[in-house]
């Protein structure tokens, strides 16, 4: 039964690879994970060697047609793309299951909400984007340890449990340490302070975000009325920003930054989803 389901998938793989001009990986990575039960890291490995055969066979397609396939930049691509598999074939071995699922995930979501394909997309305490000048007290204290050094800029930075009670889990009250000592990990420097200058460094940061694409999906914004990592007025603000196309914001007013250990948090999701 699995044989008869593997070919299907293969067939329905190979339809939609061609019909796409897509990477097997994207197409073949879902259908044996979901379909037929393989765990991530197996379907990866399975799917590189589909790969090889589907792309030899669009390969020969393609120099059969009448447009001209441009050995320059496919020899160059070849020449770096070949090392660099090498690199993630390891970083796949070494990772956690977990880590492989959401990197895959994050490649997936970051190639299809651009262009407008799901139902909607949903940011929950949504970090400011570039280009928002609104800067809150209780952010300011929420991440001081970062910030109160140019020095930790290029360091991890470790939080207090008080620090981290503060700007993480201030809705939780026994629970609090125990989330410390399950969750907490030094803060990216780099990242934080990243957010800061972005208003101030020339160029586009990695927090820019083009806010008039009109091709993806809905946006809604969630906000935790009690989070101070990312306070109300820094949702309120991105959602000023995203004005021009089609965005949504709402308060879930008993939630801090980290939204997940609130109980009822996800059946409000659902509520909104409604």
């Amino acid at each position: 039964m699995q044989l008869l389901i593997l070919a299907a998938l293969g067939v329905l793989g190979g339809v939609l690879s061609g019909l796409v001009d897509g990477g097997g990986g994207i197409i073949f990575v879902p259908a044996l994970v979901y379909a037929a039960g393989w765990d991530i890291k197996e379907a990866v490995a399975a799917s590189l060697v589909v790969v090889i055969f589907a792309s030899l066979s669009g390969t020969l397609r393609n120099l059969k047609s009448e447009d001209p396939v441009n050995w320059r930049v496919a020899a160059l691509l070849s020449s770096t793309a070949a090392p660099a598999s090498l690199i993630g074939v390891y970083i796949s071995r070494v990772s956690p299951e977990t880590v492989v699922q959401v990197a895959f995930a994050a490649l997936l979501l970051t190639l299809a909400y651009p262009n407008g394909y799901g139902a909607a997309g949903v940011g929950i305490g949504s970090v400011p984007a570039e280009g928002i000048k609104v800067v809150p007290v209780s952010q300011i204290r929420a991440s001081f340890t970062v910030l109160k050094s140019p020095a930790k800029r290029h360091k991890a930075v470790e939080f207090t449990p008080e620090q981290f009670h503060y700007a993480f889990t201030n809705t939780l009250s026994e629970e609090s340490a125990e989330v410390y000592e399950r969750y907490h990990v030094s803060a990216p420097g780099g990242f934080i302070w990243g957010g800061v200058l972005a208003n101030f460094t020339p160029g586009h940061q990695h927090t820019c975000a083009n806010v008039n694409n009109d091709e993806r999906t809905p946006l809604l914004f969630i906000e935790g009325g009690e989070d101070n990592l990312v306070p109300p007025v820094i949702n309120a603000s991105n959602t000023h920003h995203y004005r021009r196309s089609k965005t949504i914001i709402t308060t879930m007013s008993s939630l801090g930054a980290l939204t997940t250990r609130r109980a009822g948090w996800l059946g409000g999701g659902r509520r909104l989803r409604a």
